[in-house]
């Protein structure tokens, strides 16, 4: 039988205040690779982690944010350098981000888009999926893995939870 993680919901003032601590002008992106279906997740911390070889485990950084079931987009000063729109450069486009400081971050009043501006003009938004296969309101968009290993989870119905 498997094992369900203790979900609970969560305040914006807590999302916030804990991307404040990721996306703070002094973290830079440690790793940032795509799985399956392009969901790109992007780590945070102090320094670039080593790249990982074919078939490798990427280690875990100390914040990490998934797309989940989200677009996203890497721009260079305002130019798109790749996406998850089906887009042949979506690897390219995620290892531009790699060693750029995370300067800042805007987060619409609903939550779910999401900016992240980088040093050297770089930017990543993430913006919900419009709709999901089985038309589920409540689908995850976008996680935030916090220091403790623990989950904010950001869903399309405006919720926000923890998970452990």
């Amino acid at each position: 039988m498997k094992s369900h993680a203790k979900m609970k919901f969560t305040t914006q003032t807590r999302l916030i205040s804990e991307l404040e601590a990721a996306i703070n002008g002094e973290n830079v992106c440690v790793q940032a690779w795509l799985g399956i279906a392009d969901v790109l997740f992007v780590g945070f911390g102090t320094e670039v982690l080593a790249p990982v070889p074919p078939k490798g485990k990427h280690p875990i950084p100390p914040y990490e944010i998934n797309t989940n079931l989200s677009h996203w987009t890497v721009y260079k000063k305002f130019q798109v350098v790749g996406s998850s729109h089906d887009d042949p450069r979506a690897r390219a486009a995620s290892d531009t981000l790699v060693g750029k400081t995370a300067l800042t971050f805007l987060l619409s009043p609903d939550l779910r888009h999401l900016r992240i501006e980088f040093s050297e003009g770089i930017a990543l938004e993430i913006i919900p999926y419009e709709k999901v296969k089985d038309d589920r309101d409540d689908f995850r968009v976008w996680d935030l893995r916090l220091t403790d290993g623990q989950y904010l989870i950001v869903r399309n119905d405006l919720s926000i939870e923890e998970e452990e």
